[in-house]
């Protein structure tokens, strides 16, 4: 089981006309523990219909954690190694 994230863009904000870009990442859902630890007990779903400019304030906080504390993740990290 993973996650998917997705990212779109609908209207181009130069000439109005619908857009869309897409950006895509998949993540295992053995990293949920971490997602839960960085980004409080939602995880990965707190970004879940979220303007981007509503996701950087939570994703910089969680990446700061994640790089202020990686002992503490790199223990959550799943015995498939795939952390």
């Amino acid at each position: 089981m993973s996650y998917d994230f997705t990212m779109v863009t609908d209207t181009c904000p130069m000439c109005g006309h619908s857009t869309q870009k897409d950006y895509y990442l998949n993540y295992t859902y053995n990293v949920s523990p971490m997602f839960r630890e960085a980004m409080g007990e939602r995880g990965i779903d707190k970004l879940h219909g979220q303007l981007g400019e509503e996701c950087n304030p939570i994703l910089t906080m969680a990446i700061n954690d994640m790089m202020s504390n990686p002992e503490k993740y790199k223990a959550m990290n799943p015995s498939n190694d795939w952390g």
